[in-house]
């Protein structure tokens, strides 16, 4: 009886490790020395960090970004990050920026959707298809993620012992 509660333990132990790591400790007083010297231009306009106090330029249409703590990035102004993860949902989904919906209403006519876009922006950015069902971009099936180590060979991925910017 002793051995099966032992080992009971250490199963539930080694279950739940992999959960103590993913954490985030931000400051409890935004310091703007601790941060990296900030952008001065951003083609896609400034975002915040994970803890919402140093800026980062955010990524722009067709990049990639979220993933745990957005360590691949945050979308710049005007655009979301959107993720076909429906089938493997996750707390830390990875997706690819893209220009957000946006609404208008016209007094006697039916609501109508319009994208919001720049004019330099006319074809869907590369894997992803409009839904208009869900009125998103949802990632096609060719569409691929990248792996930690194309990641790391990219730069935007923190090398052991390495410091990140979350960006």
């Amino acid at each position: 009886m002793k051995l099966t509660a032992v080992s009971t333990l250490l199963l539930l132990g080694a279950a739940l490790e992999p959960l103590s790591v993913l954490g985030l400790s931000c400051p409890d007083v935004c310091s703007p020395s601790s941060c990296l010297r900030a952008p001065s231009k951003c083609a896609y306009g400034k975002v915040k960090d994970a803890c919402n106090c140093c800026d980062f330029c955010g990524n722009g249409p067709g990049e990639h970004c979220g993933g745990e703590f957005n360590i691949l990035g945050m979308c710049g102004k005007g655009m979301e990050c959107v993720s076909n993860n429906v089938n493997e949902p996750t707390t830390f989904p990875e997706g690819l920026c893209v220009w957000k919906m946006r609404t208008a209403f016209q007094p006697g006519k039916k609501q109508q959707q319009q994208q919001q876009q720049p004019a330099k922006m006319q074809t869907p950015p590369p894997g992803l298809k409009f839904v208009p069902q869900k009125q998103q971009w949802l990632r096609s099936k060719a569409w691929r993620k990248f792996s930690a180590n194309q990641l790391q060979r990219e730069g935007k991925v923190a090398k052991k012992g390495q410091q990140t910017s979350f960006n």
